[in-house]
């Protein structure tokens, strides 16, 4: 087999074609670049075999079409974030990524003495959507040394709690969509997320709720205060994302 030169230290293997002419034609020998299986111009094994790199475009693609792939803030935005028409101030918690991140969104409400009784309505109206998701409902507990605390004191704190809170989310037709009604040493304590220090509580499935485009709720809030948060502050706030937290 012979071996036409391309640089210094590279070779391409050709294989030579013969192509049948008439009885007064000669035959003409055509050089057409061949590669071995399993190896390439710069060496055995370097590319990624077919099914490889076929299933790799199309994770690739999946991702990018998908609704958890992050978009520019001004496509987000522009059909998100400035749809919102209810109470609260929305803001964007999108994370970038090399090629992909998350989009989400969180809509925080006042905050409010944790020592003290606290009992608000608030009108949701035309909350963004993403991709089908949830939207979830927290408690935020803002304290810097719940932040710093391991978690047996924090978990040593949250059984001595009596503060109770309700949630209640009604939608246009006054229809329940969904609620709750707990002590928060029975809800979930997290780590903070969403830019907030300290801990957010949520309790599963009363906290979650999938949005209807266009809809308007009634989300009722009550809370029953624990003295021994005096002087710790908290929110009521509700995420949605996808692609992360």
């Amino acid at each position: 087999m012979p071996r036409t030169p391309l640089t210094s230290g590279l070779t391409l293997h050709t294989f030579s074609a013969w192509t049948p002419k008439t009885r007064n034609q000669t035959a003409d020998l055509t050089f057409v670049p061949y590669y071995p299986i399993g190896s390439s111009l710069f060496g055995a094994n370097q590319w990624l075999d077919h099914s490889t790199m076929f299933r790799i475009s199309i994770l690739f693609l999946a991702l990018l079409i998908s609704g958890c792939t992050y978009w520019p803030s001004g496509i987000y935005f522009r059909h998100g974030i400035t749809q919102y028409q209810g109470e609260g101030t929305i803001r964007d918690v999108s994370q970038r990524a090399l090629f992909f991140g998350s989009r989400g969104y969180v809509v925080e409400f006042d905050k409010f003495d944790l020592g003290s009784a606290y009992d608000k309505h608030f009108r949701l109206a035309n909350l963004p959507t993403i991709a089908n998701g949830s939207v979830h409902i927290n408690l935020a507990i803002e304290d810097e040394e719940l932040s710093w605390s391991n978690l047996n004191s924090i978990d040593s704190l949250r059984r001595k709690l009596e503060a109770g809170l309700t949630i209640w989310l009604t939608d246009s037709a006054g229809v329940t969509v969904t609620g709750f009604s707990t002590k928060i040493r029975t809800m979930s304590w997290s780590s903070p997320v969403h830019g907030y220090g300290g801990c957010w509580l949520y309790t599963s499935p009363g906290s979650y709720f999938k949005p209807r485009p266009g809809e308007t709720y009634s989300l009722k809030v009550r809370y029953s205060p624990d003295a021994t948060l005096r002087g710790k502050h908290g929110c009521i706030y509700l995420y949605s994302g996808c692609g992360g937290s």
